[in-house]
């Protein structure tokens, strides 16, 4: 039987518990000498299991990794639903390092090993997080001096600051996006050329698909991608009572998805496939709003299809993974 080591992370320590422990659950500090200490007090040919939690479970995960260890991060919505499920009552550090063990232990899922990205795509993770930190600020400064001009007379200082901030803020996005795309085609050349043949991907959109998918090396197939980007579509239909319209999940990637549904505007307009899928979903009478999602998800199709046979896209050719 397999054995597992259930970890729930925060920023300055972690708990741990493995499967058969009978001693109760150890505490560590989360920094690399108590990453020793981990390994040997955890029984010999253990698989670690933690939450996905944001920066802090990184540094734990890549030496574990490093250190050949099977490694397995799970989203923590997850853990949470499953922790409804067998109505756990108590939530605390070490209740949530039993609850990671006894979810490994269930077996009801597949695990998927983690694996540390790319340093080219870590880089790309900061510039996306700091990019949108800058875009939040920029709508905020842009709502703050539509409100200041609705009271008919503007502060001149406030609205000097406010056009500096508003101007800075812009300057600062615009050379995060260079260096973006600066990074994708210097590690990922050949995937940025394959993906901005698709019209309606440009440079921005090719650059966030190149490091959400690690140069499309994450995703065992095309389900998955349009999983993690939010677009696969949810249901919710039970007996005569419940029928509620599908919409889709948007609990994946949202920068991905937002860009995507962005593309889809120019790809209805030059994109072949694009363009008859809409039209299609149009004469059957479906919303605006709705075709250009599908538009979107084919997208993503497209994207994948292109990268994984190595191709140009060919808008005359559509194989399976473009569907």
């Amino acid at each position: 039987m397999e054995a597992f080591c259930g970890i729930d992370v925060s920023k300055s320590s972690f708990h741990a518990d493995y499967s058969g422990n009978e001693l109760g659950t150890r505490e560590f500090k989360n920094k690399p000498s108590d990453f020793r200490k981990l390994v040997k007090w955890a029984p010999e040919g253990v698989k670690f299991v933690m939450e996905s939690t944001g920066p802090y479970h990184n540094r734990l995960a890549t030496f574990l990794f490093e250190a050949g260890y099977e490694v397995f991060v799970v989203n923590p919505l997850i853990i949470k639903r499953f922790s409804e499920a067998i109505l756990s009552r108590a939530k605390t550090d070490s209740r949530d390092a039993r609850i990671i063990v006894e979810y490994a232990e269930s077996r009801n899922f597949k695990l998927l090993p983690w694996k540390p990205r790319s340093r080219a795509s870590t880089r790309m993770q900061q510039i996306l997080r700091a990019m949108h930190s800058y875009e939040k600020q920029l709508t905020m400064n842009k709502n703050r001096k539509g409100a200041n001009q609705d009271f008919g007379t503007e502060d001149p200082m406030v609205a000097r600051s406010l056009k500096s901030i508003i101007g800075h803020l812009k300057r600062e996005i615009k050379k995060l996006e260079k260096e973006l795309e600066r990074i994708a085609n210097e590690e990922f050349g050949t995937e940025m050329e394959l993906l901005q043949s698709i019209k309606g991907i440009g440079p921005k959109t090719a650059s966030l698909l190149v490091h959400a998918t690690d140069g499309f090396t994450r995703f065992e197939n095309v389900k998955q991608l349009v999983a993690y980007a939010g677009l696969s579509p949810t249901i919710s239909q039970s007996g005569t009572s419940l029928n509620r319209r599908g919409k889709i999940c948007k609990k994946g990637n949202g920068a991905l998805r937002r860009n995507l549904y962005m593309g889809a505007f120019s790809a209805i307009k030059y994109n072949k496939p694009c363009n008859q899928l809409f039209e299609r979903l149009m004469e059957q009478g479906k919303h605006y709003q709705k075709a250009r999602v599908a538009v979107a998800c084919k997208l993503l199709r497209q994207a994948f299809g292109v990268v994984t046979r190595g191709e140009k896209f060919n808008p005359d050719f559509h194989p399976k993974t473009c569907f």
